[in-house]
């Protein structure tokens, strides 16, 4: 009997499931595996939440140094 693999779905296809979930599942789903910390922590970045200066300055920095996230930004919080 074989059952499904969500592994053997495309990349594209994980992550629409995994935009579904919110941001508490999406840490979660980040520490379960290499793979899925790759797709969730790019969808982490859509929005991300800076609560005061020195947040803001952290996340600046990190998007200045690590460019795979710049896209992925659609607001700032």
């Amino acid at each position: 009997m074989s059952g499904f693999r969500f592994l053997s779905l495309p990349v594209e296809l994980q992550a629409a499931v995994f935009e579904q979930e919110g941001s508490w599942t999406l840490a979660r789903v980040c520490r379960t595996s290499r793979h899925f910390n790759r797709i969730a922590t790019l969808l982490l970045y859509r929005v991300a939440v800076a609560k005061n200066r020195r947040q803001l300055l952290c996340l600046f920095r990190t998007l200045a140094t690590v460019p795979l996230p710049r896209p992925f930004v659609r607001g700032v919080v």
